[in-house]
């Protein structure tokens, strides 16, 4: 889930005077420039729209609506709570006074906890004014009903916002922490949708602080966001911009500054990042100062840049974040330029330089050593992006040698906006098409970019009788990169796919016209394990090339019995696999199971399916009574999903273990069991299987 929000508060549009509006003036234009970078997903406005409840002119509204065009939003994403100027005061002290003139005995928060709808109805009834404003911008009234809160789900990030009006029982908001604002009205209506807020990502968003509430009624509400899985507050009122992150509940409240210039508010908004597949979150506050737009760094918990990165146990914020710079062609990127496309600062740029791009033998001592950085930098812990713009070969070979058993950011360049994406959206599709199977060289074609050409495949091979397998996208075009949720669909799909074929070919032959993110992601899919020779081609002066072998874990090449009907099942009988040995499992207490490769094990593939598979050697005596002993070679089918009793490689955590698999259900736990009578179960509360035990090669 990803946001980009703007958060707007005290506007006070009918306020003006000269520095106001050359204020609301440039701001549009400021928000128009932040937006082209990235558009902007969510727009909260944090009350007092108008000032002192006077009547809205058409302005008021032409002003909003030209700030939701500038950031191309949809109504939906916009996210509004009136504020103590938007209602009509001495109307809510009537109100409040004849409900306490019935009731002279109940305390005036026990009195509000049981308010009638009729009652509550009388007093949003005070909020005339705004209202009159929300229905010209969204066509409806505010309060369709009788709760002063509003709860609303958002389906395309999978996040709840949550509008808590803190204004309507406000009499008097000069008078700091007397407050009240329906905690039991919120009460109501959190628990009416606990289901949904236990599944995604939570916002509340208020006109008041939470400091500018009653001490009871600041408990009441803190309890209602812990509860509720709410950890971010967005909220205004004071004027002024303050971070405030409350520890012991774990939620961050941002105030913003005002929309106005009085000479004690300055003016100004707060936008940030929501990104909870990136672990990336931040905020930066602006201030209008002097007729120019400057970033706050005054504000307590940001650097000295004036930027937030939020550092809660629910938005805890990756500040490892790492870029490997392997834009080969036209020269390397700039920290300015990878700063503005993560909107962050990075610890660490690494820059690959080839010596040589096109004399592919000699390059391939350099490949090696930056897949053995990345990995390294993975194992520290660092968030890694990838920008890459180099040769087709050069990242197969570079994915192929990460493999896929660690998450990447790979971005890629946009060549129409000269750009670089990582995350959006859109629809195409890739479909495959192959020929039967006769001989035992295959010729792959992945066309995305550019459709590869059949004829320069054929002139590549010479004589070489070759099957084909064809992948081709809904859409070819040059300049269009594909989104990380594409690429990963994509590269799946393919990878899936070519394991389907590798136990028939001792060869074969990719040819890829792709963006640089899908190279990588294909090369992280073919897994050493599963295939045979691959061998990459080049594409320059309109032929292709031969680069890198990926793969030759094949020891003989398998015979063909041509015939009409194609493909003979026989095929695979003489071919031989190695499979790596990936280091010791642990069958005692947990230790780290999955290393380098150790050694490459022959295997006769006809005992293996297409399923990719790899060597464990077992250590310890946990595993006796199903014959696995202390140095045993097991062969492990990859797979994440297990039925009960197999024999799983699981991990928890960074560690692992091989043990019957059997879950609990009506204690909810999976139960890792020994086969061994000396020792105990293993319970946990959620495991990841990596494989599961299919044979066992043992010294007699």
């Amino acid at each position: 889930m990803k946001i980009k929000w703007l958060h707007l508060s005290d506007i006070h549009f009918n306020y003006k005077n000269y520095a106001s509006d050359s204020l609301r003036d440039d701001f549009i234009g400021q928000i128009k420039a932040l937006s082209k970078s990235e558009p902007f997903t969510h727009l909260f406005l944090t009350g007092d729209i108008l000032f002192k409840n006077e009547q809205a002119t058409s302005e008021t509204a032409d002003f909003l609506k030209r700030l939701i065009d500038s950031m191309s939003l949809p109504l939906d994403r916009v996210f509004v709570v009136p504020g103590n100027h938007d209602h009509d005061r001495n109307h809510t002290v009537s109100l409040i006074n004849h409900i306490e003139k019935k009731n002279p005995e109940i305390p005036f928060g026990q009195m509000i906890d049981s308010l009638t709808s009729a009652q509550t109805k009388r007093l949003l009834s005070t909020f005339q004014n705004y209202d009159s404003v929300y229905s010209d911008l969204f066509g409806q009234d505010y309060y369709a009903k009788s709760s002063p809160h509003i709860l609303s789900y958002d389906e395309s990030c999978n996040c709840t916002i949550i509008r808590i009006n803190t204004a309507w029982l406000d009499q008097n908001s000069e008078d700091n922490q007397t407050l009240y604002c329906g905690s039991k009205q919120l009460q109501d209506l959190l628990h009416q949708n606990a289901e949904l807020l236990s599944k995604t990502t939570n916002i509340a968003i208020g006109h008041h602080s939470l400091n500018a509430l009653h001490p009871d009624e600041k408990n009441r509400v803190i309890d209602q966001l812990v509860r509720n899985n709410i950890g971010l507050y967005f909220c205004g009122h004071a004027h002024r911009p303050s971070i405030e992150y409350f520890h012991d509940k774990d939620i961050i409240q941002i105030l913003a500054p005002g929309g106005f210039n009085d000479g004690y508010s300055e003016g100004g908004y707060v936008w940030g990042i929501l990104d909870t597949d990136l672990d990336f979150y931040k905020s930066e506050t602006f201030n209008w100062n002097n007729g120019n737009w400057a970033i706050d760094s005054r504000l307590e918990g940001t650097n000295e840049r004036g930027i937030f990165y939020f550092n809660s146990n629910k938005y805890k914020h990756n500040s490892d974040i790492v870029a490997v710079d392997l834009k080969l062609f036209d020269g390397h990127l700039s920290r300015t330029v990878i700063e503005n496309t993560l909107l962050c600062q990075v610890d660490d740029i690494h820059t690959h330089i080839e010596r040589d791009m096109y004399n592919w033998h000699e390059n391939e001592d350099a490949i090696l050593e930056l897949s053995n950085d990345i990995k390294y930098l993975k194992e520290q812990g660092k968030q890694v992006h990838i920008f890459p713009m180099a040769p087709i070969p050069t990242l197969l070979k570079l994915g192929y040698e990460l493999q896929n058993n660690t998450e990447l950011f790979i971005h890629q360049h946009d060549r129409n906006t000269y750009k670089w994406v990582l995350n959006g959206q859109e629809d195409i599709k890739i479909d495959y098409f192959g020929s039967g199977q006769k001989s035992p060289v295959l010729a792959v074609s992945i066309s995305t970019s550019n459709d590869v050409d059949p004829n320069l495949i054929k002139q590549s091979l010479g004589d070489t009788q070759y099957d084909t397998l064809s992948f081709r996208a809904s859409i070819i075009n040059f300049g269009l990169p594909l989104y990380s949720d594409t690429v990963k669909s994509f590269s799946e799909a393919i990878g899936e796919t070519l394991r389907s074929y590798a136990t028939r070919y001792s060869d074969i032959h990719v040819f890829a016209a792709v963006p640089a993110g899908l190279a990588i992601e294909i090369g992280r899919r073919i897994l050493k394990s599963a295939f045979g020779a691959i061998h990459t081609y080049n594409f320059s002066s309109g032929k292709y090339s031969p680069a890198y072998i990926l793969s030759q874990n094949v020891a003989s090449n398998p015979t063909v019995k041509d015939d009409t009907n194609g493909f003979d099942a026989s095929i695979v009988e003489a071919q031989i696999v190695f499979l790596p040995v990936v280091g010791q499992i642990p069958c005692g207490n947990l230790s780290e199971a999955i290393a380098q490769p150790e050694e490459l094990f022959p295997f006769p593939a006809s005992y293996l399916d297409a399923t990719p598979h790899f060597l464990l050697r077992a250590h310890g005596e946990s595993m006796i009574e199903a014959g696995i002993n202390d140095g045993d070679l097991l062969v492990i089918r990859q797979q994440n999903a297990a039925e009960e009793g197999q024999i799983v490689v699981a991990r928890i955590g960074d560690e692992a273990t091989l043990k019957k698999i059997h879950y609990d259900s009506e204690r909810g736990k999976y139960i890792l069991r020994p086969a061994n009578h000396k020792f105990e179960d293993m319970e946990f509360d959620q495991i990841d299987i990596q494989g599961i035990a299919i044979k066992v090669i043992k010294n007699l």
